[in-house]
This record gives structure tokens, C-alpha cells and sequence, in this order.
């Protein structure tokens, strides 16, 4: 039912606590509560809109009135609550813009206003709350650029605007929040680069970037997060190979959860634990978007490269032998090429690095390889000539 209009009465109540019930309206005498510091309704079944009169609670610091079906506007007048730190409006059915009077609550700690129907961009107002640690408006329709009013709030620690139909770039400026530990900005429409220095963050814990439009090569600088536990990108335009420093830290950190499937060339689709248990970045197949190739692989630049077909110095794939594969390191190379030219061998690591090399200048090889002296593991052989490439793997045991 109503919350009974005579609360009103209550002229010294400081905390008026009616969570997890099923109260349907807040009366307007609330507004006579002039002690109440606490005032939490949420979790019940209200309707209708925010009394205008909740802004005449001016000692109160907390308002939580989440997890209701309130709607219309947030109304302006909250913004008169000078001593308010907490504001939890969050999964509700509120409409229309983010009132800029909310930059007048200079005391403010944490703004919930997720999972509501809020349109409209962030006021720039924002930026004079100095104090602010936390703010979720995820699930709006806020359809603006970044905020960079944020990067200018010393004490955030978390950002939540999941799917608020966010887009332009992430600033590099975001480095400045020092603090900041979690950032989710999934389901929007972010374009452009990870910021170079996002490793200056050093107490981020959790980033959702994911399903978003996010392009270029991952930072190797992601590699300063030490306290990284989740990182997911899956799902955008990232491409070429995942940077040693990366693989370093994240690989020998087993608790750190990473998703970065469903990305251009990273291989494995991105399925970064795989490459953590032995699998190569290079060789690994890609789509170099050329139809009149075949065999595309990664190289040992990290560049998605094909070979030609048709092309009569194409060295195929069945043609090479390695034997006996897997070795301890001493094998035998044959293979026949198309025609007599010069060639180039590299053995090369899952890291990138060319572990043994030689000129052929023949067209059939019958080559003994000792290679006995590197670790045991996964690696690459490569063929090339000036126009094509053949790679086959090797296993060391």
C-alpha cells in the first residue's frame, strides 16, 4: 500500500528504513522530514513520479530508492540536497535528461542511475563532483560521446556505462583516475584505439570493453596491470599478434580471466588461453581478405599473409617433411620445390624469435636440422622467397 502521509509528522526522524517491502507511492509530507539524514524505500513497488518535495531534505545524505517502477523525470529539485553522498535511482523507469542540477551535490560519493529509460547526454555539470567514487548509468539511452568530464574526478573507482549507446573514442586522458579499478563501457560504439598509457592505471582491476568498435594492436603497456583480474575485449576489430609483455604477464598470472574471441587477426579467434598452453600466434591462420590466396597464416611480423593461388613457386604444404615430427630436436627437412631458386629458412619461436637460419639455393632439399639445443615446446618453419611463404610446425619434445 501508500506510505501513510502522517510520516510527515516525524519532524526529528533521522532514518526511515522501508526496503524489501511492497509500499506503491511516497507521499509529499515526506518533504517534512527535515532531520532525515537516511531514507531507503528500495526493493518495494513504487509508481509513479519522484515527489518534487524530496528536495527539501536538506540533511539528508542518502537517498535509495532503487528497484522500483518509479517514472517520469528525475525531478531538478534534487539537486538542493547539499549534504547528499549517496543517490540510487538505478532500476526503475525514469525518463527524459539527467537534470544538470545534479552538479550541485558537491558531496556526492556514488550516482546510481542505471537500468533505466534516461536519454540524453551527461551533463557537463558532473565535473564539479569533486567527491565522486562510483557511477553506474548503464542501460540508458544516453547516446553521447565519452564523458570526458570524468577523467576530471580524482576519487573514481568505478565507471559503468554498459550499453548506454556511448561512442567516439576513450580518451587518453582516462590515465588520469588514478584510482579507478573498474571500468565497464561493453555494448556501446567506442571506436579507435586502447590508450597507450592505460598501464598507468595501476589499480585497475576489472575492464569490459567488450562488443564494442575497438581497433589496432593491444598496448603492451596492458602488461603494468598487476592487479588485473578481468579483462575482456572479445568481439571488436583488434588485430595482429599479442605483444610478449602481455603474454609474460598474463599467462603466468592463472587467475586473471581474459576474452579476446572474435577479434580480426588474433589467433584462435582471440582465445588467449590457448596460446598461454603452447599454441603459436605464429602460423596460426587468419583471413588476409584477399580471395585470390590460400594457406593465409600469421608471420613472424604478426602480418596475416597468403599465398598466391596458381602461382607456380608456391611451395605446398604436403610437399615438406619433417621427419620425424615430434622430435627431440634433430630431424630431417625434405621438400621439392616448383623450380630451382633461392630460398630462405627460419625456425622461429612461438615468441617471434628466429632460433635458426639458413640460405638454400636448390630445388630438392634433403636437409639435417639439429635444433636440440632450445627448450622443448612448439615452433615454426618457415620457407620463404621473394614472393612466398610456407610454414609448418615442428614440436620438440
Amino acid at each position: 500500500g501508500n506510505i501513510p502521509r502522517e510520516i510527515g509528522n516525524l519532524s526529528k526522524l533521522e532514518e526511515l528504513i522501508l526496503h524489501n517491502n511492497e509500499f506503491t507511492r511516497i507521499p509529499k509530507e515526506i518533504g517534512n522530514l527535515h532531520s532525515l539524514k537516511k531514507l531507503n524505500i528500495s526493493t518495494n513497488q513504487l509508481k509513479g513520479k519522484i515527489p518534487k518535495e524530496i528536495g527539501k531534505l536538506d540533511s539528508l545524505k542518502y537517498l535509495l530508492l532503487s528497484h522500483n517502477e518509479l517514472s517520469g523525470n528525475i525531478p531538478v529539485e534534487i539537486g538542493n540536497l547539499s549534504n547528499l553522498e549517496v543517490l540510487s535511482l538505478s532500476s526503475n523507469q525514469l525518463t527524459g535528461d539527467i537534470p544538470t542540477e545534479i552538479g550541485n551535490l558537491s558531496q556526492l560519493k556514488f550516482l546510481g542511475l542505471g537500468w533505466n529509460q534516461l536519454s540524453g547526454p551527461i551533463p557537463h555539470e558532473i565535473e564539479k563532483l569533486s567527491h565522486l567514487k562510483s557511477i553506474d548509468l548503464a542501460l540508458n539511452f544516453l547516446n553521447d560521446s565519452f564523458p570526458i568530464e570524468l577523467v576530471n574526478l580524482p576519487e573514481l573507482v568505478h565507471i559503468n556505462l554498459d550499453n548506454t549507446h556511448t561512442w567516439g573514442v576513450l580518451p587518453h586522458e582516462i590515465t588520469n583516475l588514478s584510482n579507478l579499478k573498474y571500468l565497464n563501457l561493453r555494448d556501446n560504439f567506442l571506436i579507435g584505439t586502447l590508450p597507450e598509457n592505460i598501464g598507468d592505471l595501476p589499480n585497475l582491476k576489472r575492464v569490459d570493453l567488450r562488443n564494442n568498435e575497438l581497433s589496432g594492436t593491444l598496448p603492451k603497456e596492458l602488461a603494468n596491470l598487476s592487479d588485473l583480474e578481468i579483462l575482456y575485449l572479445e568481439n571488436n576489430n583488434f588485430s595482429s599478434c599479442i605483444d610478449q609483455a602481455i603474454l609474460d604477464s598474463f599467462c603466468n598470472n592463472k587467475e586473471i580471466r581474459v576474452d579476446l574471441s572474435d577479434n580480426d587477426l588474433l589467433p584462435y579467434r582471440g582465445y588467449f588461453r590457448k596460446i598461454c598452453d603452447g599454441n603459436p600466434q605464429i602460423g596460426a591462420p587468419c583471413d588476409d581478405q584477399d580471395s585470390t590466396t590460400t594457406n593465409d597464416g600469421i608471420d613472424e611480423n604478426c602480418q596475416c599473409v597468403g599465398m598466391t593461388v596458381g602461382n607456380q613457386d608456391i611451395y605446398n604444404f604436403g610437399n615438406i617433411q619433417i621427419l620425424p615430427n615430434p622430435n627431440n630436436g634433430r630431424f630431417t627437412l625434405k621438400f621439392h620445390a616448383q623450380k630451382h631458386q633461392k630460398m630462405k629458412l627460419n625456425i622461429i619461436s612461438l615468441m617471434g624469435q628466429t632460433i635458426f637460419s639458413m640460405e638454400i639455393d636448390n630445388q630438392k632439399i634433403e636437409e639435417e636440422i639439429d635444433i636440440s639445443f632450445i627448450p622443448k615446446g612448439v615452433y615454426y618453419l618457415k620457407i620463404s622467397t621473394e614472393k612466398d611463404i610456407a610454414t609448418q610446425k615442428i614440436v620438440v619434445k
